[in-house]
């Protein structure tokens, strides 16, 4: 019986991959179509969109992993690694607010914006289940957040 619980153990541990994620951030944006009815494809807008937009926090020495896609409230998404120059990235103000919101990393760490290619019928509230999956030395890791999504002040496309 310890054997078995041992081993069970061993092979929980052995499918642990550090992401060496430090800190994570996830805001959603709503971006309004302002004067254009329709769509490129000739369909009526939707007359807004919703941005989720994810920033994370990482070393600047550890290997970090090549993330591949976004699990939102279970539907899969795809994401795309965009290194970030600066030490520190403004926001903008929260929805109802009228204070930025900046993000900075501390010594040693860089910031990293994931740019999520969603589905047009994304629905992002407050709290919704996120998790990223990619890949370490050829190793799939997951990473989940249990972060509240922070809504940003709405924008108006050209």
């Amino acid at each position: 019986m310890i054997k078995l619980v041992i081993s069970g153990l061993f092979i929980l541990l052995a499918g642990f991959r550090p992401c060496h994620i430090k800190k994570i951030w996830l805001f959603s944006k709503t971006q309004y179509s302002g004067n254009i009815p329709k769509s490129a494809a000739g369909q009526p807008s939707r007359g807004y969109t919703q941005r989720l937009i994810v920033y994370i926090e990482i070393s600047k020495t550890d290997e970090s992993p090549q993330w591949q896609s976004v699990y939102i409230n279970d539907e899969k998404h795809v994401v795309n690694m965009l290194p970030v120059g600066a030490d520190s990235v403004q926001m903008g103000p929260a929805k109802n607010s009228r204070v930025p919101i900046v993000l900075k990393a501390a010594s040693g760490n860089k910031l990293v914006l994931l740019e999520v290619a969603a589905n047009e019928n994304i629905n992002i509230t407050s709290q919704i289940t996120f998790e990223l999956e990619g890949l370490l030395n050829k190793k799939q890791v997951h990473f989940k957040s249990n972060e509240p999504v922070v809504e940003l002040s709405p924008a108006l496309m050209p």
